[in-house]
């Protein structure tokens, strides 16, 4: 599976939507070129290589246009829409860098543009008079939150495998994730107050918590793909952390074992039963998402969340495919 911040952008929609999506992306990245094209050089330059990197991931398209994909179930106006969309880019401009930087592999220029992206969603959010409503205070609780998940990840960098242990392991849980990208579903409740949704409604409830599965199971997707590579530069994600309990529950790994890349990459390849969990998972994380949509009409989000699944189900077959040629290139079975 892919990683979703390095995917480049495509469409899984019909033909006039692509078209009208791309229109709206466009708008969106050309109202953030706008305003980086009024820094200061070298400011300027150093924002403009940043975002126009940004700009081809497929979750950039994805924070920008969920405003517009959500208008059916939570109406707002397309210039609303187009506002709240730039908004969450600008967020997602921020939240990329810092997550760049708590994995070593940020380039340090682009710091000072993401401190200038976070303060203009600020900006967007108060000319939409949302900085002075009730679901404000949300916002600044889904940053502590964020911030807290997000040290806590950097706290369990480590140099040697080894020293992952069973309990250190268990705070990597689907909470956990959702935590980590709780200022991303900020939006969602802005669009709700500026709709005039109440907070108690349930329609409220039920869409936070369909984002909350649904970005749950995209991290997971991508988690899926990363782990290696995280591990490799000293970082635990979601299904390392899984596959490692998953090992020393079973006893195929002991505390204080000396470990070592290859040896984890030998035992996920031997025990296919984690992976159909990992898979499970995450096809009932989407699920969940329908089923908190399912008391609605048919959206364009619940289209989405669907044609995720089928594209995600054939990536789980291809991984599946993947291993079982590599174990019998080793002369390997599946584990039970």
């Amino acid at each position: 599976m892919h990683s979703d911040k390095e995917a480049p952008i495509h469409t899984i929609s019909s033909v006039a939507e692509q078209s009208v999506d791309a229109q709206r992306y466009q708008a969106i990245t050309a109202t953030i070129y706008f305003d980086i094209s009024h820094y200061d050089v070298p400011l300027r330059d150093d924002a403009l290589d940043s975002f126009a990197k940004l700009a081809t991931y497929e979750f950039s398209r994805l924070v920008a246009l969920l405003p517009f994909w959500l208008s059916d179930l939570v109406p707002v106006s397309p210039d609303i829409a187009l506002q709240l969309g730039v908004a969450n880019l600008y967020g997602w401009q921020y939240y990329s860098v810092q997550d760049d930087l708590l994995d070593g592999s940020a380039i340090v220029a682009d710091l000072p543009s993401a401190q200038l992206a976070l303060l203009k969603m600020v900006e967007i959010y108060r000319m939409l008079g949302v900085t002075e409503a009730p679901c404000w205070s949300e916002f600044q609780r889904f940053a502590a939150q964020s911030a807290a998940a997000h040290a806590r990840e950097l706290h369990a960098h480590f140099d040697r495998i080894s020293g992952l242990t069973p309990d250190g392991l268990m705070q990597f849980t689907i909470a956990w994730i959702i935590e980590r990208a709780a200022p991303f579903f900020f939006s969602t409740l802005a669009q709700l107050h500026l709709a005039g949704i109440a907070p108690e409604q349930p329609i409220s409830r039920d869409l936070i918590a369909a984002l909350h599965c649904f970005a749950a199971a995209r991290q997971i997707g991508d988690d899926a793909s990363d782990w290696l590579d995280d591990l490799r530069g000293g970082r635990i994600n979601y299904v390392s952390a899984q596959l490692m309990s998953y090992l020393y529950a079973n006893g195929k790994i002991k505390p204080g074992d000396e470990l070592d890349l290859e040896r984890l990459a030998g035992l996920q390849l031997h025990n296919e039963d984690f992976w159909s969990s990992i898979e499970r998972t995450h096809r009932d994380l989407q699920q969940q998402a329908l089923d908190h949509l399912a008391p609605y009409d048919s959206s364009r989000f619940s289209d989405l969340i669907e044609q995720h699944m089928a594209r995600d189900a054939q990536m789980w077959a291809e991984e599946r495919e993947r291993r079982a040629s590599m174990r019998s290139l080793f002369g390997m079975q599946p584990g039970i």
